[in-house]
């Protein structure tokens, strides 16, 4: 016969809660560092277009920055993106 004790049911599902409670904490970290890094990294390539350092760039560069940053926006997109965050070009690009 066998000595060792069958778990009941609530130790199992205790075991399994502190599991998971110890996997949470990784996870949320990983994506907190990932979004920190994504936005250094935007900011970074941002900066490198900002050539009058004023917080701005030229519209014709928005493609390649979005590209760096690793998005692919269709020529629609970029029509949008224009229209919606440049006030010069209101109606331009409707």
């Amino acid at each position: 016969m066998i000595d060792e004790e069958i778990p009941s049911s609530s130790k199992v599902n205790e075991v399994q809660e502190e599991e998971v409670k110890e996997e949470e904490p990784e996870l949320k970290t990983e994506t907190l560092d990932a979004q920190v890094e994504f936005k250094a990294t935007v900011l970074e390539v941002f900066d490198m277009f900002d050539s009058q350092k004023d917080q701005t760039i030229e519209i014709a560069s928005l493609a390649t920055v979005l590209r760096w940053c690793n998005f692919n926006p269709t020529e629609k997109e970029l029509q949008h993106y224009m229209v919606k965050y440049d006030p010069i070009s209101q109606g331009r690009y409707r």
